[in-house]
């Protein structure tokens, strides 16, 4: 409110004086009723920026869809996991979902049994951690050399929203996630295939 009255100020409220005193009340309300409802927009516009101030948020894509936040951020530590492991691309192709969830990756050859539960130990490693889930905004040059933008969608905004877990893995992200790895459960391979060049495997985290 003291921004409002600082952008009304003195000088404002002696003009308006002015205009009744030199023209009376008939003559100028057509003047004045025009200046209050600008001062009126301006006042509105001011309120709005102080909203944006206080809330910080700069303006980005929103997410597609609503995930369970355990789950969602365990995507992210199967993903660097992945790259980490087999040094392929992030999953191109998820649906993460509540109950179970599944992943693709493209490997030239399937995972031995022996990677695949290593792959699941590692997962469960970071997640034992009890690591914190930061965010941080920037612009996608900032960010080229952090995450991978390959998967941005054309209209994404030039902020990006950028998710980290702990020094483990950063990613671009809008979607929501845990504040710490200490929230997600015991992370579970269910099953898994291979043809054609492409790993799936489905998975779930039982809940802490």
């Amino acid at each position: 409110m003291e921004l409002i009255f600082c952008h009304f100020g003195r000088k404002r409220v002696l003009f308006y004086a002015f205009i009744v005193l030199w023209g009376g009340w008939g003559g100028c309300f057509g003047v004045c009723f025009g200046f209050v409802l600008t001062e009126m927009y301006i006042c509105g516009l001011i309120l709005s920026n102080i909203y944006t101030m206080e809330n910080n948020q700069p303006q980005i894509n929103e997410h597609n869809k609503k995930e369970y936040p355990p789950m969602h951020t365990a995507e992210h530590i199967l993903n660097a996991t992945m790259v980490k492991m087999f040094g392929c691309p992030r999953s191109r192709n998820a649906h993460v979902e509540r109950k179970k969830s599944k992943c693709d990756y493209i490997l030239e050859q399937e995972p031995s049994a022996e990677q695949i539960a290593a792959v699941e130990a590692a997962v469960n490693e970071v997640i034992g951690k009890h690591l914190p889930v930061t965010v941080e905004y920037m612009t996608q040059a900032q960010a080229a050399d952090i995450v991978d933008l390959s998967k941005l969608p054309s209209g994404a905004t030039d902020t990006l929203r950028i998710v980290r877990v702990g020094d483990y893995d950063a990613c671009a992200c809008a979607g929501d996630h845990v504040a710490n790895t200490s929230e997600i459960g015991p992370f579970t391979i269910l099953s898994h295939s291979y043809a054609d060049g492409v790993w799936r495997v489905r998975w779930k985290v039982v809940e802490a």
